[in-house]
């Protein structure tokens, strides 16, 4: 017994090390983009500086002064690129990390201790073991009910972002946007493309997690009647009924949404990219029209 608390133990130290190591990673990722851009803009500016040098003095704050240094011009363009980064990309790189955690812990937890149960429930099918399922089948379904009530809304503008960045790189090869600054709209496209793929990616995946729970929940009864076979007539009864219970208690839509619109699981791949490809030569003819 005292092995297998100490297994458990071990278990969740590694689990919860995963997570900080991700959570790390992942917030380092979302704040090296908009510093990242930022410095790449700089130094774009500075490389062909009389041309870059008109825009910002038509733009900024010293329209009307002249002979501002190359420092104030290199400072203005990475300020200006960095702020931008920071409220489209950091924040909701954030938030999606958030999303990712949740769907990520509450998944791994879940699946770690139904297969402890199940085992018990493979080796015995007894009261007691039955009623600790249920009430990890009760638990997981209060927990799985306020993870739905709190960041389904969030998930759901989480994925209508990810629409929204790719029709916007639609839009800014459609109207030829930097037309004079083609490496840096290179640049800029592909960073944006690789940050919102990735994190749709991450997403879809952490929230995905679950689908295995679920089809492990549905396979437990059968799992138990092929190991142990059904009892003699003086046990039959009580095992069909603990087996009717565990059944019951299973049944719940063990599956994460975006606002009740769609489920969170690999399916969107498909159908988010015949949407985004769809909508964005659509989208691409219109604007050309």
């Amino acid at each position: 017994m005292c092995e297998l608390q100490n297994m458990a133990k071990l278990h969740q130290q590694e689990l919860l090390s995963l997570l900080r190591k991700y959570s790390i990673l992942a917030c380092t990722l979302s704040f090296l983009l908009p510093f990242s851009m930022g410095a790449i803009s700089g130094i774009t500016v500075m490389k062909d500086f009389d041309r870059h040098k008109v825009m910002y003095e038509k733009v900024y704050f010293f329209r009307n002064m002249s002979g501002q240094p190359e420092a104030l011009i290199f400072a203005v363009s990475s300020f200006v690129q960095v702020f931008s980064m920071l409220h489209c990309f950091v924040f909701p790189a954030l938030v999606m990390t958030f999303l990712s955690l949740i769907y990520s812990t509450y998944a791994s937890i879940l699946k770690r201790r139904l297969l402890d149960v199940r085992e018990k429930l493979l080796r015995d099918l007894t009261r007691q073991v039955l009623s600790e399922t249920l009430d990890i089948l009760t638990t997981a379904r209060q927990i799985h009910g306020e993870i739905e009530n709190s960041v389904s809304f969030l998930a759901f503008l989480a994925y209508v972002l990810t629409f929204v960045h790719i029709l916007n790189l639609v839009c800014i090869y459609a109207n030829d946007f930097l037309a004079s600054m083609k490496i840096l709209r290179c640049i800029y496209s592909i960073n944006i493309f690789l940050w919102t793929l990735i994190w749709f990616v991450m997403l879809t995946l952490c929230g995905s997690k679950i689908n295995s729970i679920a089809r492990l929940l549905k396979s437990l009864a059968q799992d138990i009647v092929s190991v142990q076979g059904i009892g003699h007539r003086q046990k039959r009864n009580k095992e069909l009924l603990y087996l009717l219970l565990l059944n019951d208690g299973s049944k719940f839509n063990l599956r994460f949404t975006g606002w009740s619109m769609f489920y969170v699981d690999k399916k969107l791949f498909l159908s988010t990219s015949g949407v985004l490809v769809t909508y964005g030569v659509l989208f691409a003819k219109g604007l050309r029209s």
